[in-house]
């Protein structure tokens, strides 16, 4: 089996049309190098190896004729099975190994454009986080996960120009992540309103702390230590059944409260109607 391993950002370089096309394979041993994963509260964490990640890519790209519809189901599976700690997965070496050495066929069937032109060199490497074809998935895989539960991911990638705001502080809360998912599985913005959306939530929240609205998010970001450990085996299994890490889903009154925000801030988007009564349910 092979683990996984790191790219060194200076393969960017060697990312041109030609290897974007899939016309040329440079040699990236000299700047691959492995990936050793620090010691957890549970003792010495095992080796992530490829072999359940590299069937469950191949799975999404012959289970669905539409790339953009394979989003959620992989970004669930990627999540599961890597089992990474955020403070490894801000490592951009894993996600540039993935998708210029171990899968970049997969991205080519992914983000190839409209015009036929390959995908750009930051789906590739080097581009922010919600960019790159790997870690867009796998940190909205984290953002939403609500318990041991992947279901509000299906919803964040309804709007495909929602989740292009990925930096935007209330998606770093986890009760408005897992809201926002909800509202946009039941409707369809226009690229502009997403946009106005954005900005309006964005300017929200500049007076209105989320975290008055949840006193002990501690309590629903704890994760199973266990979980993070488990051998390939159980990783393999995430393949038909992707479990999340978390060990307290997060109430539902306080997804609730987020909601209601959500009514004030398209109450100032204009043209902008969302079924969020629906979505909350």
């Amino acid at each position: 089996m092979t683990p996984l391993k790191k790219l060194d950002g200076r393969a960017l370089s060697e990312i041109d049309s030609s290897f974007r096309e899939g016309n040329r394979a440079p040699d990236f041993t000299e700047l691959v190098s492995g990936f050793d994963r620090h010691e957890s509260e549970t003792g010495d964490l095992p080796q992530v190896m490829m072999d359940p990640l590299e069937t469950a890519v191949e799975q999404a790209m012959s289970r669905f004729d539409v790339p953009t519809r394979s989003d959620p189901w992989l970004a669930k599976r990627l999540h599961s099975i890597l089992r990474l700690y955020r403070r490894e997965a801000a490592d951009t070496e894993i996600w540039n190994y993935l998708s210029v050495v171990a899968f970049p066929r997969y991205v080519r069937w992914r983000w190839a454009q409209d015009d036929g032109s390959p995908p750009a060199s930051r789906r590739f490497i080097g581009g922010r986080t919600f960019e790159q074809a790997f870690s867009r998935l796998w940190w909205w895989a984290e953002m939403t996960w609500n318990g041991n539960s992947y279901d509000a991911v299906d919803g964040i990638f309804q709007s495909s120009d929602l989740v292009k705001f990925g930096n935007y502080r209330c998606f770093r809360h986890r009760p408005a992540a897992i809201a926002v998912a909800r509202f946009t599985d039941s409707a369809d913005p226009t690229s502009d309103q997403a946009q106005d959306f954005g900005r309006h939530f964005n300017f929200f929240l500049t007076t209105h702390v989320l975290d008055s609205i949840s006193e002990n998010t501690a309590h629903y970001s704890r994760s199973d230590l266990g979980w993070y450990a488990a051998g390939t085996k159980d990783r393999q299994d995430c393949i038909e059944n992707p479990v999340a890490p978390g060990t307290n889903p997060v109430p539902e009154q306080e997804i609730e409260s987020v909601v209601q925000l959500l009514y004030r801030v398209a109450d100032s988007v204009e043209g902008l109607s969302l079924n969020l009564q629906e979505a909350a349910n």
